[in-house]
């Protein structure tokens, strides 16, 4: 099972596909030496982090991009292993269905990017 949730356990997905492996993403600054040579600087830790197609339905919607907004963490659950962290980026969102008058079931697309800053087992 994957889903993201809110910390208050509000399911904000009604499904995840194409889940990256763990990645990791580092601060590097390079520079060019006089004599051609680069250096390269690694600043801070490496920052551990998700990409992830999620589906949701309008209201999902809403509540992630007010979440975004706010900069509030989100749960990503993977089997039995949760991931707490910041949405780091939203492609743009795709309907897929759509329903006018049915926020429920009108359904969205997009790619997101999670930040993680604490895991652990459920």
């Amino acid at each position: 099972m994957i889903l993201l949730q809110n910390l208050d356990s509000n399911k904000l997905s009604y499904g995840i596909r194409n889940l990256s492996p763990m990645m990791y993403d580092t601060i590097k600054v390079k520079n060019k030496l006089i004599d051609g040579s680069y250096h390269v600087q690694i600043i801070g830790s490496p920052v551990k982090y998700y990409t992830f197609e999620i589906l949701a339905n309008q209201i999902q919607v809403d509540v992630i991009n007010l979440a975004v907004s706010k900069g509030e963490l989100l749960k990503l659950i993977i089997d039995e292993k949760y991931y707490i962290g910041m949405i780091d980026g939203i492609d743009e969102w795709t309907g897929l269905v759509y329903r006018q008058q049915d926020k429920a079931n009108t359904i969205y697309s997009a790619k997101l990017r999670l930040n993680i800053s604490e895991e652990g087992t459920l």
